[in-house]
C-alpha cells in the first residue's frame, strides 16, 4: 500500500469512529433515560457490539500507524522504565504483573518510536498473561554483538493452533504458515471473544523498527523472542 493509500484508510476510519462515537453515546443516553430499555432481549448484546466495534476500529488504526514510526533515540534504560510506568491504553483492559530481569552491563542507544514500541510489548504482556491464566510475565533483556534481544516469556503451553489449509493442483493437503509464528498473522485467534490483532500489532511494529519477532515453546513456557539493533553502547 502507498501513503496515500493508508491516509486514505485513515480518513475513512474517523468517520466511522465519528459514527460509533454517537452511536455508543446514544446508546448511554437511552439506557440512562428508559431504564425499562434494558429488559429488551438484545438490549445488552447491541451495547456490547457497540464496544466491540470500537475496541477493533482503534486497533485496526494502531496497525495502519505502525507503518509511520516516529522514531527518535532513546536508551535502553529509559525504554524499559517507560514500559515499568505504561499508562492503561485502548488496547488493554490493565497492564498485567510482569518482572523484567536486565542482563546488560551497560546501557544502549536505539533509534526506535517509543510509544509503539511500548504498545507492541504491552500487547505481548497481556496475550502472555491470558495464555498462562494471569500468571506473571516475565521479561528478560540482553546485550549481543550491539543487537538487543527481548524474550517474554509466560507459564504454559500454547493453545491448540489450527493451521489453514490449502490444497495444490494434485489434491494433496499442505498447511501454510508451518509454524506457530501464524500466531502473529492477522485476525488469527484461538481465543473466543478476541480480534486476533494483539500480536499482529506487536509484528508490525517490530518489524517497521527493521527486528525479528518469533515465537517458540517447551514443555513448561511459551516465549516470544525480538531481536533489535542498537546504535551505540553508552560507557
Amino acid at each position: 500500500m502507498t501513503p496515500k493509500d493508508y491516509k486514505t484508510l485513515s480518513i475513512a476510519s474517523h468517520e466511522i469512529m465519528n459514527r460509533l462515537s454517537f452511536i455508543g453515546s446514544a446508546y448511554q443516553y437511552i439506557s440512562a433515560r428508559y431504564p425499562e430499555s434494558k429488559e429488551f432481549k438484545f438490549w445488552t448484546i447491541m451495547g456490547d457490539s457497540i464496544g466491540e466495534l470500537n475496541t477493533l476500529m482503534k486497533r485496526t488504526s494502531i496497525c495502519r500507524h505502525c507503518a509511520f514510526p516516529e522514531k527518535s533515540t532513546i536508551s535502553l534504560k529509559q525504554l524499559l522504565d517507560n514500559l515499568r510506568t505504561a499508562p492503561n491504553t485502548c488496547l488493554t483492559t490493565c497492564l498485567h504483573p510482569f518482572d523484567i530481569v536486565c542482563h546488560c552491563d551497560k546501557d544502549v542507544l536505539i533509534n526506535v518510536d517509543s510509544e509503539q514500541l511500548t504498545i507492541a510489548l504491552c500487547e505481548i504482556i497481556m496475550n502472555g498473561a491470558e495464555a498462562s491464566n494471569f500468571a506473571t510475565v516475565y521479561i528478560n533483556v540482553s546485550i549481543q554483538n550491539n543487537d538487543i534481544y527481548i524474550v517474554i516469556s509466560n507459564s504454559g503451553n500454547l493453545p491448540n493452533i489450527q493451521l489453514p489449509q490449502t490444497i495444490n493442483q494434485d489434491d494433496n493437503i499442505y498447511y501454510s504458515p508451518d509454524d506457530i509464528n501464524i500466531l502473529s498473522e492477522a485476525f488469527y485467534t484461538t481465543k473466543p471473544e478476541h480480534f486476533g490483532l494483539g500480536l499482529y500489532i506487536a509484528n508490525s511494529v517490530i518489524s517497521r523498527h527493521n527486528g525479528t519477532l518469533n515465537i517458540s515453546q517447551d514443555d513448561k513456557n511459551t516465549y516470544v523472542h525480538i531481536q533489535l539493533h542498537a546504535i551505540c553502547t553508552l560507557t
